[in-house]
C-alpha cells in the first residue's frame, strides 16, 4: 500500500480529517474558513486541511456563495439586520464580494421598504412594553433594532409604522 493510499484510508491522516469535517458539516452548512479553523484546532496540518477543503469543494459539500445566501436568508427570517448579518459573514470567513452578493438578495427582497423582520420584531417588542410612555417605547424599540443590525433610519421607520398601526388598532 502506498503512502497516499494509506493517508486516504479511514485510518490515515486525510481520512480522519475528512471524517472530522463531515461530522462538523452534519449540524449545519459551514464556510471553508470555519472548517479550516475547526481542523486546525484538532491538530491537522495545513497540507491535510487544504486537501480536505479541496475535496469538500469538489464534491459540492462546501460552497461559500451558497452558504452565504442561506445564512442571509436564515438570519433575516430571525429579524437580524443587514449590518449584523454582514458582520457574522465576515466572522465566518466569507469574503466581501461573496457577502455582498448574498446581501444584494436581501436588499432586492426589501425593495426600499422596511424589512418584514424589523416590523415583526418591533411588534413583538411593543406587546411587552404596554403601559410605558410612548417616548420610552420608541427609544427602546429603536435601540433594540439597531443592536440587531438595522440602520437607525430603518429602525425608526419600523417603530413608527408599528406604533401607528397600534394606535389605529386602539381607535377601532
Amino acid at each position: 500500500m502506498s503512502a497516499i493510499q494509506r493517508d486516504n484510508s479511514p485510518g490515515g491522516e486525510r481520512g480522519k480529517a475528512i471524517q472530522a469535517a463531515t461530522r462538523f458539516l452534519q449540524r449545519r452548512a459551514r464556510s471553508e474558513h470555519e472548517i479550516r479553523v475547526k481542523l486546525e484546532e484538532q491538530g491537522f496540518t495545513g497540507e491535510v486541511i487544504s486537501y480536505v477543503i479541496s475535496r469538500l469543494v469538489d464534491t459540492r459539500l462546501v460552497n461559500d456563495a451558497r452558504f452565504a445566501a442561506e445564512w442571509v436568508e436564515s438570519r433575516s427570517r430571525k429579524a437580524m439586520g443587514p449590518a449584523r448579518i454582514r458582520r457574522e459573514l465576515r466572522a465566518m470567513g466569507i469574503d466581501e464580494e461573496t457577502a455582498g452578493g448574498a446581501m444584494a438578495l436581501l436588499a432586492e427582497d426589501a425593495g426600499g421598504e422596511v424589512p418584514d423582520g424589523a416590523l415583526e420584531y418591533a411588534r413583538r417588542g411593543l406587546r411587552h412594553m404596554s403601559g410605558q410612555p410612548e417616548g420610552d417605547i420608541r427609544r427602546k424599540l429603536t435601540a433594540s433594532l439597531v443592536r440587531r443590525g438595522y440602520g437607525f433610519a430603518e429602525a425608526r421607520r419600523a417603530v413608527s409604522a408599528v406604533m401607528a398601526s397600534a394606535a389605529m388598532d386602539t381607535i377601532e
